[in-house]
């Protein structure tokens, strides 16, 4: 089954002392619910070939808070933009078992529109407005992800 990965956007620029890479913090999720989505967040930056992330506070760094939301039976995650903060929350869903497929592509997704990235009109991109699990993403979508992640970063 496909969601829809509804995302709100307040970009209208970089604050010229806010900069990549971001301090990620976490509020609502347990302590394996972090270490996913650290680890996770580490394998992006690997794959990218760029640190993106710190797991501390900086100080003129973006800042990246990611959370858990209800499940609405229409979101797999949601991101609210600034020119210095992104609000990342993903699905409860995605952390069960049964829906665990779509967390990595859920969390890359909303962590792109924080970097600036918008939708894609092309089904089968990480940017696509509709989710779905990871098997359904060729290795060439994530390497586009991956390369159009970093050039955005880049201009941060």
């Amino acid at each position: 089954m496909k969601y829809l990965i509804v995302c709100l956007l307040l970009l209208t620029g970089c604050a010229k002392k806010i900069t990549w890479p971001a301090s990620v913090n976490f509020e609502s999720l347990n302590n394996l619910e972090v270490e996913a989505i650290t680890n996770s967040l580490k394998d992006l930056s690997t794959n990218s070939k760029k640190e993106l992330f710190y797991f501390e506070d900086k100080s003129n760094s973006f800042k990246i808070t990611v959370t858990k939301m209800a499940n609405d039976n229409k979101h797999l995650g949601m991101a609210s933009v600034t020119e210095e903060t992104c609000l990342v929350q993903l699905n409860e869903i995605v952390f069960e078992e049964s829906y665990s497929s779509y967390f990595v592509p859920v969390l890359y997704h909303e962590v792109g529109h924080c970097a600036g990235m918008m939708h894609d009109p092309t089904e089968g991109e990480i940017m696509y407005y509709i989710g779905s699990p990871i098997d359904f993403y060729t290795q060439d979508a994530f390497q586009r992800f991956f390369n159009q992640l970093v050039d955005f970063v880049n201009k941060h």
